[in-house]
């Protein structure tokens, strides 16, 4: 690819991503996916080409491309896989932005379908081609989607996250099940037969909006061009996380399957992203959770930790378990043990993480919370984290707004980031995590996933620090790793 063609080609990715027009080509398939687009509050022209149908989902047809006003800034295929080809050469051929073929069977079905697929990348031209075996892309910033069919569409006001992920089924799961994110872009982009994921980051990287960037990777196009949009991300201060799949040979012919992409071995993808400094997560909740760590205003600074528990029994665990993921807990010194025990007498126990289970008369003051654990954020610690699990009851859960209130006040005065976590998966309802997101505390869920969050997000500012002070190194060629062997 000419460097002209990817000017071109990074161009029309724009306009696929924020689309005055859409064209859907296709019979009754695309009717879902007019709807999806409707749903996510779309206002630009919806046109439809079919040779047969006189309309679908209540909008006309136009018998082919040609007939169209002009050429869309996007366009979704769902036709047969070598129909697909025709259509793509059609729509480079007029001067379209961007493609989204939801179509499969291409590389990802062995001998034959990569024959498809190498038709199908030589008809792309400098068409934005995302997929073949893709969702789509989603961008709820400006209320756009390119979709493969319904979905939960959230519009993010401000700034907030992006996701791109090879599964489209990954895709589908976190914008369909995740509340309380603030998921600016998701895309989805199957085979990566003409757009790979760093021609995706750069996009994101160029929308001053985004704060963080989460991968799920199954394997690797151009890893040339990854290094290059990822070092780029170091140099703009945007954290990069991913989560990887197929890295050992058990899983790598699954992935060759999935999405007809070479899978890396584990070790290989590790030492890759460390040289990057793309923070690893260990599992989808984790990913989820370090975004909306890495994607707040308030980054921490390292991993050092004070966390507090309704529970004895809960904060020795999460202290356990804290550090078996490398966390640290500083223990509290001298100045801030007596202000603490002369502001919250009725502490059990000073120790890091601490038990918080106090009497009513203290829980019912805000200031408890507030100036209390106040005393612990020295320049010795990175990050608050408080661990609560939220009664269903209202009446019950009643006794604990005042703690939340006092952590709200405090996150608004220090410089370290406040979070609330629960120790249960579905400990914080979402509409809490809502009323408590807007008030600027990052909520988490699950102690495990909580845990792998911080540590990954505190491992970022080190990791940025070394790829930074190694610039010089930046510039050699990147190896490519080797893959995983498949018998």
């Amino acid at each position: 690819m000419t460097d002209t063609a990817s000017s071109a080609r990074r161009e029309n990715l724009k306009r696929l991503l924020k689309p005055r027009h859409i064209a859907f080509v296709g019979g009754k398939a695309v009717e879902e996916s007019i709807n999806a687009t409707r749903k996510s509050g779309f206002s630009g022209d919806i046109w439809v080409v079919h040779p047969k149908y006189e309309e679908l989902a209540g909008i006309p047809c136009v018998p082919s491309l040609a007939d169209l006003p002009e050429p869309p800034d996007a366009a979704l295929i769902a036709v047969s896989r070598e129909r697909t080809i025709d259509v793509v050469a059609d729509l480079s051929a007029m001067g379209a932005g961007g493609a989204v073929s939801i179509v499969g069977e291409f590389s990802e079905a062995g001998e034959d379908g990569a024959a498809l697929q190498a038709q199908l990348i030589g008809a792309a031209g400098d068409l934005a081609l995302v997929g073949p075996n893709c969702l789509g892309v989603m961008n709820m910033f400006d209320r756009a989607a390119v979709w493969g069919g319904n979905n939960v569409f959230e519009p993010v006001n401000g700034d907030g996250i992006a996701l791109i992920s090879q599964s489209g089924y990954v895709a589908y799961s976190i914008t369909n099940v995740e509340e309380a994110l603030p998921l600016g872009y998701a895309i989805s982009m199957g085979n990566q037969a003409v757009l790979n994921v760093a021609d995706f980051i750069e996009a994101l990287l160029d929308d001053p909006r985004v704060r963080a960037i989460g991968l799920y990777l199954e394997g690797i196009v151009d890893v040339a061009a990854l290094s290059r949009a990822a070092l780029r991300a170091i140099d703009k201060g945007i954290p990069v996380v991913a989560l990887k799949a197929g890295g050992t040979e058990e899983s790598s012919e699954l992935t060759r399957s999935h999405s007809g992409t070479l899978a890396v071995a584990n070790e290989l993808w590790s030492a890759l992203f460390r040289r990057l400094g793309i923070v690893e997560a260990i599992s989808p909740k984790a990913l989820i959770e370090t975004l909306k760590l890495l994607g707040s205003p308030k980054l921490p600074e390292g991993n050092r930790v004070v966390a507090a528990a309704n529970s004895g029994g809960y904060a020795a665990m999460i202290g356990e378990k804290g550090r078996a993921a490398e966390l640290e807990f500083p223990a509290p010194d001298d100045a801030a043990q007596q202000a603490l025990r002369a502001d919250v007498p009725n502490l059990v126990s000073l120790l890091n993480p601490l038990d918080w289970n106090l009497p009513w008369v203290s829980m019912a003051q805000s200031e408890t919370s507030d100036v209390g654990l106040g005393h612990l954020m020295t320049d010795k610690v990175d990050l608050l984290v408080y661990f609560i699990d939220w009664p269903r009851q209202k009446d019950v859960a009643n006794v604990w707004w005042p703690t939340l209130e006092g952590l709200i006040r405090l996150n608004a005065r220090i410089a370290q980031p406040v979070l609330v976590a629960s120790v249960l998966p579905d400990g914080l309802p979402s509409e809490l995590r809502r009323q408590l997101t807007e008030a600027g505390l990052i909520c988490l869920q699950g102690l495990d996933d909580a845990l792998a969050a911080i540590a990954a997000a505190g491992k970022y500012n080190s990791l940025r620090r070394a790829v930074l002070a190694d610039r010089e190194n930046r510039e050699l060629p990147t190896p490519q790793p080797a893959p995983v062997s498949v018998t």
